[in-house]
């Protein structure tokens, strides 16, 4: 009997030992719970939402305003280097847990560790479905992990920031570490001075000589009038200028019209453009040939005088003067000499001629008009 009562005694010492040695699930490490193997466990959620995703966590009672974190999202990765990160939705609490442990479902602790390897230490925190970080992150040794992935501390909590914010705010429930999250460090503002230096360039423009072609004035010929009064020549100076073409210069004859000299144009003898002075030489030589028949002829018979006078007097007064007197008087007194002055100047005496017709028909009209006087005609 003192035997069994020995033994019974001492069972449930051992027992109690056994018992009181389970520890509480401790802060900053995970466990599991919930299906397959404890469905019973995960009803009747403490937060009162239901469960409608396989990664879900139980937070512990003690931790600060737990109900208040209900609906939002843990994100959790292993503290040994594994950059796996896991999305696990806030819908229960844990009475035994230490305030920052997670006791995640099957699925959401499977992901990043297999459940026979047991306990595992982590770092979490608390992001809401938007994007935002509500608390944390939570790591029993920041600088540990920091150096298994060689960042500094900073370095590492800034990267874990920013991966669990594109977590929380994506569709996916897994996702990975990323480094690229920035590292605070305190800003330097360096002021860069840029001198604004404005160049004067000056640009001297040297004209260039241009060549002009002055075309020298040539007088026309065509202009050209000659006037015989009383055996006096006029030289007649062109007025207008034109392009000398290569055939013969004309002269024409208009008594009525007197020519003005014009003392701007050079001199047509001196570039050599041909003139009427020829012609008017030929003139003033047949006048002067005309005269002295006529002298010869008067001095021999002053009996024609009264004629002659009448002839001047009728004849005279037009255009052509005494030269077509002359060669009236040469022809009436002195036939012979009339022809051979007609063979040695042609030209002339046809322009004189000419006059003489002209000057016949100024006759005409004035005897019809005044009374008879003595006809003129010429061969």
């Amino acid at each position: 009997m003192k035997i069994f009562n020995f033994l019974f005694i001492s069972s449930i010492i051992a027992i109690s030992f056994v018992l009181c040695g389970k520890s509480r699930p401790k802060s900053y490490e995970m466990t599991h719970y919930g299906c397959p193997e404890e469905c019973h466990t995960q009803k009747d959620p403490a937060c009162g939402i239901p469960i409608n995703t396989k990664y879900f966590v139980a937070l512990a009672t003690s931790y600060p305003n737990v109900k208040s974190v209900c609906g939002q999202y843990a994100i959790v990765m292993l503290a040994n280097g594994n950059k796996k990160l896991v999305k696990a939705k806030i819908v229960d609490t844990c009475g035994e847990c230490e305030t920052y442990h997670v006791d995640l479902s099957y699925s959401a602790f499977t992901f990043l560790r297999d459940k026979n390897d047991g306990v595992a230490e982590v770092v979490w925190g608390i992001y809401s479905p938007s994007g935002k970080k509500v608390a944390g992150p939570y790591s029993k040794n920041f600088d540990s992990v920091a150096s298994k992935l060689g960042m500094s501390k900073s370095a590492f909590i800034a990267s874990f920031n920013a991966s669990a914010l594109r977590l929380a705010s994506s569709g996916s429930n897994t996702g990975s570490f990323s480094s690229s999250g920035a590292e605070i460090h305190p800003t330097t503002t360096k002021v860069t001075t840029i001198k604004k230096t404005t160049t004067t360039r000056k640009t001297t423009t040297t004209p260039k000589p241009t060549t002009v072609a002055k075309t020298l004035p040539v007088p026309s010929t065509n202009s050209s009038k000659i006037i015989i009064s009383s055996f006096s020549v006029s030289k007649s100076v062109p007025t207008s200028t034109k392009q000398v073409l290569n055939f013969a210069p004309k002269t024409l004859i208009d008594p009525t019209t007197k020519t003005v000299p014009n003392n701007d144009l050079a001199s047509t003898a001196s570039i050599g453009i041909p003139t009427t002075t020829t012609k008017v030489a030929s003139q003033t030589n047949i006048i002067s040939e005309i005269d002295k028949v006529n002298k010869d002829i008067n001095s021999d018979d002053d009996s024609n005088s009264s004629s002659t006078v009448g002839i001047l007097t009728a004849v005279g007064g037009t255009c052509i003067g005494a030269a077509g007197v002359g060669l009236l008087l040469m022809k009436k007194r002195n036939p012979n000499a009339y022809e051979d002055l007609k063979q040695k100047f042609p030209e002339s005496f046809n322009q004189v001629k000419r006059g003489i017709s002209r000057g016949a028909t100024v006759l005409k009209r004035s005897v019809t008009k005044r009374g008879h006087h003595p006809s003129v005609e010429m061969a």
